[in-house]
């Protein structure tokens, strides 16, 4: 079975990063790992309701892209 990561979206250097750029904006996601896991998809569900997109909680290049133009 594939690691928790690549099931959910993107994973390694980006997904640390991604979860690096949540920690910046305040988001509480734990430990950064570069996995993707429960309290990460939650605080990606919040961030996307926050700026008015599909809150699925997945951590796709969408997510990384508006996360880096968010203020």
């Amino acid at each position: 079975m594939a690691p928790r990561a690549f099931i959910t979206g993107i994973t390694g250097q980006d997904g640390s990063y991604l979860a690096e750029l949540l920690l910046a904006k305040g988001y509480q996601i734990g430990k950064v790992d570069g996995l993707i896991g429960k309290a990460t998809r939650e605080a990606i569900m919040a961030f996307q309701t926050s700026q008015r997109m599909e809150p699925q909680g997945r951590p796709t290049g969408q997510v990384l892209d508006a996360l880096r133009r968010a203020r």
